[in-house]
């Protein structure tokens, strides 16, 4: 370790311990005190608060942040002038990559440095690309995180690419077989997880590189939650390209990438002229290396190793997992595999008629530092699995048993006391940014009769449905129209509500927040919120038709909202021609069955299934049914529903 690095980790370390024969031994003596002392050299744990958000990113030991900050003390400037700042950095740079090869299994000249592994990606997937030509075929999963996918969308839509995405079962395992149908002999990459940062799911990594390359193709590897929790080795699995992120395992905020070298020496990197081509890994760094992350990054190596490496932290971890999954209180629904068995400790859980968004806000109210989301960027296994939101609990090896029993016993109260009286919140889709503002967001609210759901309108207002049930409105105090089926609300920004399901009726409200600005044709970006409520029923709408198809427009154009539209449309059995349309669209099918034509892959759709639809993308939907397939739509930019663009060609 560098003169620089070696300053702040000198720090007392705890003795290597031993590694036990049997790594389900429980409670060893010498665990618990390896892990009291490290949490001493942590301040943020020394304050009573419980973080159990691992997979959203580790604490950092102090030995770490000093030796960030020692870098800049002892070593500020750039590589390769001849004085002592500067050969210190030479040093740094050069330890900084053997320590990170040892702890990936491969040599230091393999190592990629970047800000992120999302940035890494991007950049890597963009250099292959270089050999990539149209009708040429990646293959993704339905278990990635989307900084796995997402680059390869964007590089297909580009190139003139497909990109394919292979099922996972039931369990959020992947289905090998349905990645194995999805080859074929225009595959260059499959990209998959090797633990999924969702809920945990491992993936046999060398199976499916084997499978790559049978194909002919690359095997792409997103290790950022397995690099958090168990020992690393990419040779072993035959991997040619792996990303990792150093915050996952208590590191600063640094992207690394490991690249086969044949494969690294046959690309042509984009990079400034001047850059150096050796190490092989260095040419893929664009512009000057964050030299003080590299120091804070040899801090953590050391840290790692002196508790005995991650082989005996995740023998630790597994009895952190086998803890929680025996706390869960009655009535968690657990989304993933039901033992320790095949994951990492990432649990991703919900309780019918409990909001995950309030049971994370009380129990950080109570010192238990826990996620609740939607799709935690699983895309993918967001739409398959459909858990709508949920809490995601994942412990550290800094964790201890009497914080998880702590967190079990809180869970199991809180759940208690909200019981099934409760609304239930299920996010649907999330569309992101959209032309640099916010999407829409669509959520699924169940009241349970007698129930009562309250909140804030978003800031740019929202657009309601009634899809059953009914129930009261207030608004700001001040009472509102009646909740009854069919019936369209446009609600304003900001506006405080409380809506209550009458007895013996649950209430199922469709809710569209809108963006929070809007594009003007002259530019600018203008408020998109309604000022005023209103309310309509659909059978006071006035039916349209386009082709053989019939909607009716709730809000839009014309129609009370200037800013996105809502509207029902009726399908009748048969396929209709494939169109596109210029505007960002959720659909929600409220009744029939069908099949989705949509981005290359098909998909079921049944009563409750929602579709995103951005704008460009080719689709159609299929009624394959006897009956109407009848669904229900809110776009923007507002348009008509029968506004539609010519598919591209091909």
């Amino acid at each position: 370790m560098s003169d620089v690095a070696a300053q702040s980790a000198q720090s007392a370390q705890p003795e290597r311990p031993e590694q036990p024969e049997q790594p389900e031994q429980p409670e060893q003596p010498e665990q618990f005190e390896v892990i009291a002392a490290a949490r001493r050299r942590f301040s943020s744990l020394g304050k009573g608060f419980v973080y159990l958000d691992a997979p959203g990113g580790t604490q950092t030991p102090d030995e770490v942040a000093a030796a960030v900050a020692s870098v800049y003390l002892e070593a500020s400037g750039n590589t390769g002038a001849p004085y002592a700042t500067s050969r210190r950095l030479d040093t740094l740079v050069s330890e900084a990559r053997a320590a990170t090869a040892g702890f990936l299994g491969c040599s230091p000249d393999e190592v990629i440095f970047g800000a992120n592994m999302t940035a890494l990606n991007f950049t890597l997937s963009r250099t292959l690309g270089r050999e990539l030509s149209r009708g040429d075929e990646i293959v993704v999963t339905r278990l990635d995180h989307d900084a796995n996918v997402a680059p390869w969308l964007d590089l297909a839509s580009d190139l003139g690419l497909t990109v394919r995405h292979a099922d996972v079962h039931a369990d959020t395992t992947l289905d090998v077989a349905d990645l194995e149908r999805q080859l074929g002999p225009r595959t260059k990459v499959v990209a998959f997880p090797w633990a999924a940062n969702s809920t945990g799911t491992l993936v046999d990594a060398r199976a499916v590189s084997d499978l790559a390359h049978q194909a002919g193709a690359l095997a792409w590897v997103d290790a950022v939650q397995y690099a958090a929790h168990e020992p690393m080795d990419v040779r072993a699995i035959d991997a040619d390209v792996v990303t990792c992120s150093a915050y996952k395992f208590c590191g600063p905020h640094l992207g690394i990438a490991y690249g086969r070298r044949e494969l690294l020496e046959s690309w042509r990197p984009y990079k400034a002229r001047p850059v150096a081509m050796e190490p092989v890994g260095h040419r893929f760094e664009t512009g000057t290396l964050p030299y003080e992350l590299l120091g804070g990054l040899l801090a953590t190596f050391g840290y790692l190793d002196s508790l005995g490496g991650m082989a005996w932290l995740a023998r630790w971890e597994r009895q952190l997992g086998e803890r929680i999954l025996a706390g869960l209180p009655a009535g968690a629904r657990l989304y993933g595999l039901p033992t320790m068995a095949g994951r990492v400790p990432t649990f991703l859980v919900n309780f019918d008629g409990v909001s995950s968004a309030m049971l994370s806000e009380e129990l950080a109210q109570l010192g238990f530092g826990v996620w609740s989301h939607g799709s935690y960027y699983a895309l993918g296994l967001h739409d398959r699995i459909g858990w709508g939101e949920a809490l995601r609990i994942g412990p550290a090896h800094y964790n201890t048993l009497e914080e998880i029993d702590g967190f079990c016993d809180a869970l199991a109260g809180l759940v208690a006391r909200h019981g099934q009286r409760s609304a239930r919140t299920t996010v649907l889709a999330d569309t992101g940014s959209v032309d640099g503002h916010p999407g829409l967001v669509r959520r699924l609210v169940e009241i349970p009769p007698g129930g009562e759901f309250d909140g804030v309108t978003s800031a740019a207002g929202e657009l309601w449905f009634v899809i059953g049930g009914s129930g009261r409105l207030t608004l700001d105090g001040q009472d509102g129209p009646r909740f009854t089926p069919d019936r369209g609300l446009r609600v304003p920004a900001g506006v405080a509500y409380r809506v209550a399901a009458d007895p013996g009726v649950a209430l199922r409200l469709d809710v569209v927040s809108l963006p929070a600005a809007v594009t003007a044709g002259d530019g600018t970006q203008q408020p998109a919120g309604p000022d005023e409520l209103l309310a309509r029923d659909l059978e006071d709408c006035e039916v349209e038709t386009t082709g053989d198809r019939r909607f009716r427009v709730l809000f839009g154009p014309g129609h009370g909202c200037a800013v996105a539209t809502q509207f029902v449309g009726e399908i009748p059995p048969g396929r209709a021609p494939e169109h596109s349309h210029p505007y960002d669209e959720v659909v929600l099918i409220l009744s029939g069955t069908g099949v989705a034509h949509a981005g290359g892959t098909d998909r079921e759709l049944g009563p409750g299934t929602c579709l995103h639809l951005p704008p460009g993308m080719p689709h159609c939907l299929e009624n394959t049914g006897h009956e109407v397939l009848r669904v229900l739509g809110v776009f923007h930019p507002a348009d008509s529903p029968a506004a539609k663009l010519h598919p591209p060609p091909g």
